[in-house]
């Protein structure tokens, strides 16, 4: 795809379990005006991958890397995608705190962050966070906010 889909803006990669790091690093050279880009439980799409998309990809509005085994050592180049609009990391084992408050912080246009099924988020407190919508320094709404101060958490 990357060698013949140059205008490429949107892709879903959910459940296509053979794809690889080698395959979206080409993926993300190949296509940089990619804006939305969803994987599900691709098991073979690493950090490396997410590297790759962030450094290739500087028009993402929308990731998704849905149950896939990313840690916080790759979501922490997300933060440099600017037109990053909405992030899907639901069920991503390896996810600190530390890693969502950065993210939150540099990515400033950030309207929507998913981060059901993350057990080792916590509150502020060190409990376990319940399942929900939790506020982070942002108002919520539901569907997408009209202004930069209205951000959605759904953890």
């Amino acid at each position: 795809l990357g060698e013949h889909c140059s205008e490429l803006k949107d892709i879903h990669l959910g459940q296509c379990y053979s794809i690889t790091n080698e395959g979206m690093v080409a993926l993300a050279k190949g296509c940089p005006k990619l804006q939305r880009l969803y994987l599900q439980e691709n098991k073979l799409v690493t950090d490396r991958s997410v590297r790759a998309v962030a450094e290739h990809c500087p028009e993402l509005q929308f990731v998704g890397f849905m149950g896939c085994p990313v840690t916080s050592q790759g979501v922490i180049h997300l933060t440099a995608l600017r037109n990053l609009n909405v992030l899907d990391l639901r069920h991503i084992s390896e996810l600190n705190n530390e890693t969502v408050m950065e993210v939150v912080r540099k990515c400033r246009n950030l309207s929507s962050l998913n981060l059901c099924l993350n057990w080792s988020i916590n509150d502020s407190n060190g409990q376990k966070q319940r399942p929900g919508v939790r506020k982070a320094g942002m108002s919520t709404k539901y569907g997408l906010p009209s202004s930069q101060s209205d951000r959605q958490i759904v953890t």
